[in-house]
């Protein structure tokens, strides 16, 4: 089983990978997920009638506001 240690960014998750490796010897089976991506792991869990990726991620809300952002600047 795998152990979970939700982190920020990717750079705190790598950097923790290291220190872990560096500290026990060996750092295997941890998952470091971002708050938002847990959180939907959770929900799709819990919930079965969720899609599988979360339509509020990164990439698919800066085309969100891409959409609207003309009209907000006239």
């Amino acid at each position: 089983m795998n152990e979970t240690v939700i982190v920020h960014s990717p750079g705190v998750a790598q950097w923790l990978n290291l220190a872990i490796a560096q500290s026990m010897g060996i750092a295997a089976n941890i998952d470091f997920p971002s708050p938002d991506s847990f959180i939907w792991k959770q929900f799709n869990t819990i919930l079965s009638d969720l899609p599988e990726q979360n339509p509020f991620n990164i990439m698919s809300m800066t085309w969100h506001i891409m959409k609207i952002l003309p009209e907000c600047l006239v």
